[in-house]
């Protein structure tokens, strides 16, 4: 199914019905009238509305979905964000996530072992005391992100560029982006490379 297709097949009722479970941490989605892609729930191409707090979703395949509105305090894991449009994530884990190509907008608590490549990073805000733990940046362009104060841990930086990126106070352990990528950033003031 193409993207266009993955959004077009949502009825209002399902949507409606499908984020009130996930505002409660259902994970059983067998109402449906799809069945699970690859052992995981298939959500993709949904619209996601108003605030998620305090909840876990696991195996969940989020791909091509819109959700513009705030995370807060939601872990998710084993789940599968391709090419989502998320607004804010504030403040727990997300762990073995794929957000290959996903659109970014601000980031908090803490990722690992997530596929971050060719994600869409521009504005992104990473709040202070984010954590990336082996997570992998390959061909993302950062383009004006604030990653102050932010922890990186054994990513994957391939051909990862950035432009007017703040990565003030930041700590790189073990590996970091090649000096050359970080040519056009804006703020390094106090970057730690361990």
């Amino acid at each position: 199914m193409t993207n266009t297709e993955l959004i077009a097949r949502w009825t209002k009722s399902d949507v409606k019905q499908v984020n009130q479970a996930l505002r409660r941490g259902d994970d059983d989605f067998d109402a449906l009238p799809w069945g699970p892609v690859d052992n995981r729930a298939d959500l993709r191409g949904i619209r996601l509305c108003g605030h998620f707090k305090k909840v876990r979703w696991r195996n969940l395949d989020l791909s091509f979905c819109n959700g513009d509105d705030a995370f807060i305090h939601v872990r998710m894991s084993d789940c599968l964000l391709k090419r989502a449009s998320l607004g804010a994530y504030c403040g727990d884990v997300l762990e073995r996530c794929d957000l290959s190509g996903a659109t970014l907008k601000e980031l908090s608590g803490t990722f690992s072992d997530c596929d971050f490549t060719r994600a869409v990073a521009r504005f992104v805000n990473g709040h202070a005391m984010a954590e990336f733990l082996r997570c992998d940046f390959s061909e993302v362009h950062f383009i004006q992100c604030c990653f102050p104060g932010c922890r990186f841990e054994d990513c994957v930086w391939s051909n990862a560029r950035f432009r007017c990126t703040d990565f003030s106070d930041a700590v790189f352990n073990r590996t970091h982006p090649s000096p050359k990528s970080l040519n056009d950033t804006n703020d390094l003031d106090g970057v730690l490379l361990e």
